[in-house]
């Protein structure tokens, strides 16, 4: 249950910060939207830097996955706007068949 948990925040969270941005986007709204208290996103995560950080790792491991080696992988982004500008790209271009929402499907 605690995995399916932490999943449900992950995605709840990405689509809040690809909607509202990262300033635009906080933990009570997401505890809210998920049904849960502030403790239970804080029971997963210690922070919304936290989520960020591990929704940025999921990409970075399925890019790993997908595209090879480092050499062949796109630069990770150092901003939200970088992150954002990428997930438009991404929407506009399919890599080998699988788009950037279908990337968020797959558990980001």
């Amino acid at each position: 249950m605690a995995k399916d948990t932490k999943e449900r925040i992950l995605m709840a969270a990405l689509d809040m910060f690809s909607k509202k941005g990262y300033e635009g986007t906080n933990i009570r709204e997401l505890a809210a939207s998920l049904e849960l208290v502030k403790s239970g996103i804080y029971k997963h995560y210690e922070s919304k830097e936290a989520i960020w950080n591990a929704l940025l790792d999921r990409m970075i491991a399925y890019y790993g996955e997908h595209f090879g080696s480092a050499e062949h992988l796109p630069p990770v982004p150092d901003s939200l706007e970088d992150f954002r500008e990428a997930g438009c790209a991404a929407k506009r271009v399919n890599h080998a068949g699988t788009s950037f929402a279908s990337v968020a499907d797959q558990g980001l």
